[in-house]
């Protein structure tokens, strides 16, 4: 991962100094096999180097170091930790591994025997030891970051390969939908409003052209003695003419 997805066969010898002062560098020299595209790598360093600064493995931060990292834990079985004096907290291995660009380093704790489990208080060992030595290889070295390579991109905080983000579809969408939702509301009300409007208009006219049947019910209605009255003037009799007494008075008879 450090050697952006090259594989180098780990050795404990860069070079051999002579006591003439030559140094032979060459018989070390190795060449490295592509393990995975440099994008990959860079991504997965990019994902490991939060494991240091805010995830699992803060122990093993070191103030200004460009570095990532990953914490390793086994575990026992049910049958293993029922035969242990401890309910949880117990581990068999823990390992803290972790890389800058210049050195790679793993550190391994347990004990031989298996059922010798690493407590609660001593889990840090592991990334304690990787810390002190980390911090001394690398004081003697440039410390730099990874360059990100040409084939990604980087949105916020978030890495993607070059051509493949694409905006969110559901966030436009949504905000279309609401707006849409919102301009169809207001003609529908706007139609509702019409409506009643219109309604209230067909209503009116409507009423206005039955108003002589309507006002001639409610007439109708509460004087229904007054019946004569309307034959009459039906007749085109006048409703109070000098003469209609005498007929009203045989109509009251």
């Amino acid at each position: 991962l450090f050697r952006s997805g090259t594989y180098y066969e780990p050795q404990y010898v860069n070079k051999i100094v002579y006591q003439d002062g030559t140094e032979d560098e060459d018989s070390f020299n190795v060449s490295g096999e592509k393990a995975m595209d440099d994008t990959t790598a860079y991504m997965v360093t990019d994902i490991l180097k939060d494991v240091i600064s805010q995830g699992t493995g803060t122990n093993a931060r070191i103030d200004g170091l460009y570095q990532a990292g990953k914490t390793g834990t086994s575990n026992y079985t049910d049958d293993q930790l029922a035969q242990l004096d401890t309910s949880n907290g117990a581990y068999p291995d823990i390992t803290f591994a972790g890389y800058t660009p210049s050195y790679s380093l793993a550190v391994w704790t347990g004990y031989n025997d298996k059922m010798t489990p690493i407590t609660d208080s001593s889990t840090h060992v592991a990334s304690d030891v990787y810390r002190e030595l980390m911090r001394f290889v690398s004081s003697s070295v440039e410390n730099t970051d990874w360059t990100m390579p040409d084939g990604l991109t980087r949105i916020g905080n978030e890495l993607y390969l070059a051509g493949s983000y694409t905006q969110p579809s559901y966030s436009s969408t949504s905000s279309y939908s609401s707006s849409s939702s919102s301009e169809t509301t207001e003609p529908s009300s706007e139609s509702s409003e019409s409506t009643e409007s219109s309604s209230s208009e067909e209503s009116i006219p409507s009423s206005s052209s039955e108003e002589p049947p309507a006002s001639s019910t409610p007439e109708t209605t509460p004087s229904s003695s007054e019946e004569s009255t309307p034959s009459s003037s039906d007749n085109g009799e006048s409703s109070a003419p000098p003469s209609p007494p005498e007929s009203s008075e045989d109509t009251n008879e």
